[in-house]
């Protein structure tokens, strides 16, 4: 099955956006509000069997961390404006916590056999780029909410989430979770 570590992320402003983004004339997938999350840990297609060995290294991993808010702030896309593959809005303060998060779970996981991120970029991905159609209005889209706030959310667990691809986008499902308790 196919898996990730994340934290959901419920925000009203960003969920707006995507509305917005979605009505740019440009061949976009945009994520479905209630798939809105930040990946901590793409972990691929994993046998059933692993799932409480990676629960537990979950447990261990954030055990020290505590609740926290994260502001939410700019747009802008992978790898660049230039060439947009993902359009994504980016994380402010508190942006050091989500990486030591994503550090440590890589630690835990490295054991386990999974290979630890070169590097991770904290941000909340709102849509794929399907071809460069649209790309001069999606740019112009970009740069005129590079400095948009869209206020905060709260970081209050982590979910292993199982994600299923269909022809009409993934489906996530919750395998289990870790509070943040610290």
């Amino acid at each position: 099955m196919r898996c990730f570590v994340a934290v959901d992320v419920d925000n009203s402003l960003v969920c707006s956006f995507i509305e917005e983004l979605s009505k740019v004339d440009a061949a976009l997938k945009v994520v479905k509000p209630e798939n809105l999350h930040l990946t901590l840990k793409f972990l691929g297609e994993i046998p059933e069997d692993s799932i409480d060995g990676i629960l537990k290294a979950m447990d261990s991993s954030f055990s020290d961390f505590g609740s926290f808010e994260v502001p939410i702030y700019g747009t802008g896309a992978f790898p660049s404006l230039d060439y947009m593959r993902v359009v994504w809005v980016g994380l402010q303060e508190n942006r050091e916590r989500l990486i030591e998060m994503q550090s440590a779970i890589d630690r835990a996981l490295v054991p386990l056999g999974f290979t630890a991120e070169k590097r991770f970029h904290a941000h909340l991905t709102l849509a794929r780029v399907k071809s460069q159609k649209g790309k001069r209005q999606l740019k112009e889209f970009l740069f005129e909410n590079r400095e948009r706030s869209f206020g905060n959310f709260i970081v209050d667990s982590v979910q292993l989430k199982k994600s299923v691809l269909t022809p009409k986008g993934p489906i996530y499902s919750t395998l289990g979770q870790t509070k943040l308790t610290g």
